[in-house]
């Protein structure tokens, strides 16, 4: 009696340690699979045990602890650490803490940000400078100066050569303001030298492809009713278009000078002492004129 006593006291023991170690393996699993994820820390401190499924520079993806349930995501900016499930870390700067590279300032917000900004080349808010040959045909209307070449058996139209200097002052939207200088020397292929000066004032609108109108004074040489040489000052209006390719403008412009007329007395009778007033006309001009612009600044 005594021996079967000792007996079920022994199994008793023995069953009960093998319930024991089972209680405590169950409880070690399912406390390691509890623990086996990973911990998002903000900086206030709060902590969120998740899935951390991706991190980029501005967002952190992650799903519930149970890694059920949809996507979620907060900024990395408001997260001061990770512990992931397999014991390692990330500690996130914040932005403050992270060094930028200088960047250069955008030309569109470059110098003057009074003005509106506009994507155009010849329209910016920066106040740029163009600059660029001119070559063409003037063509002279009826005048002393044309009375001139016919009679020395030239063609009253000519070739021009020259340079466009050109200054734009302000944008307003898609429209530009500019001013520009046009010195011009014609006649070569005849033998000839005829200086000009244009200064214009303008209006530009349009991005590629642009419309101009301008208008200023004319200072050209040219020859009165003796055929001496005069210079003369008349007024110049141009019309134009200008097309792009790349950083480089080609413009085609219309240019037109009204004739300057002049009055001179002229004796007619000794005797009596009339005059008789007759007019002259230096003659309209009309050129064409194309050429490249580039950017100077």
């Amino acid at each position: 009696m005594e021996k079967k006593l000792r007996v079920f006291v022994r199994n008793f023991f023995t069953m009960k340690s093998k319930s024991l170690i089972g209680v405590l393996c169950l409880s070690l699993f399912i406390t390691g699979k509890y623990k086996a994820q990973d911990k998002i820390i903000y900086r206030d401190g709060t902590e969120l045990e998740c899935k951390v499924l991706e991190i980029n520079d501005e967002v952190i993806e992650y799903k519930s602890s149970k890694n059920e349930g949809p996507k979620r995501v907060i900024d990395v900016s408001d997260v001061f650490m990770i512990q992931f499930e397999n014991g390692t870390k990330e500690v996130f700067k914040e932005k403050s803490e992270v060094y930028t590279k200088p960047q250069a300032p955008s030309p569109a917000v470059e110098y003057n940000r009074n003005y509106d900004p506009d994507t155009s080349d010849f329209a910016k808010m920066r106040q740029k400078k163009f600059s660029g040959p001119r070559v063409g045909f003037t063509f002279l209307g009826n005048g002393t100066s044309s009375s001139y070449l016919q009679e020395e058996n030239k063609r009253p139209n000519f070739v021009q050569f020259g340079w466009q200097f050109e200054t734009v002052l302000f944008t307003a939207g898609s429209m530009s303001g500019l001013i520009e200088f046009v010195p011009l020397i014609g006649g070569f292929e005849q033998g000839l030298f005829v200086p000009s000066l244009n200064v214009l004032l303008g209006i530009r609108g349009g991005e590629k492809e642009t419309i101009e109108f301008a208008i200023g004074p004319n200072f050209s040489v040219g020859r009165d009713y003796k055929q001496d040489v005069v210079g003369t000052v008349g007024v110049v209006v141009a019309v134009g278009t200008s097309f792009k390719k790349n950083k480089v403008n080609f413009p085609l412009t219309f240019a037109f000078v009204p004739s300057v007329g002049s009055k001179h007395d002229v004796i007619t009778d000794a005797t009596t002492g009339k005059t008789e007033s007759q007019d002259f006309e230096t003659g309209w001009k009309f050129s064409i004129l194309v050429g490249f612009n580039s950017r100077k600044r």
